[in-house]
């Protein structure tokens, strides 16, 4: 099978960067798009839910505002 690195946190679309195409996979989810299987990678802010804040969160992260990912 094909060999899949572990994901960084943050990186909700599973392409090596934390970027802003992150932010658009939680919207895309959130929109009821198939972003793929592991939707624990979504929950950006670490609260145990996907949401807009997980989007809000990864924003303040990518501006430089002192967050941590989970």
């Amino acid at each position: 099978g094909d060999w899949n690195p572990l994901k960084m946190p943050g990186d909700c679309n599973a392409d090596g960067k934390v970027n802003a195409r992150d932010i658009l996979t939680i919207k895309q989810y959130l929109c009821g798009w198939n972003v793929g299987d592991d939707i624990n990678a979504l929950d950006a802010n670490g609260d145990g839910k996907v949401n807009l804040r997980d989007a809000v969160h990864l924003q303040m992260y990518l501006n430089g505002w002192n967050v941590t990912l989970n």
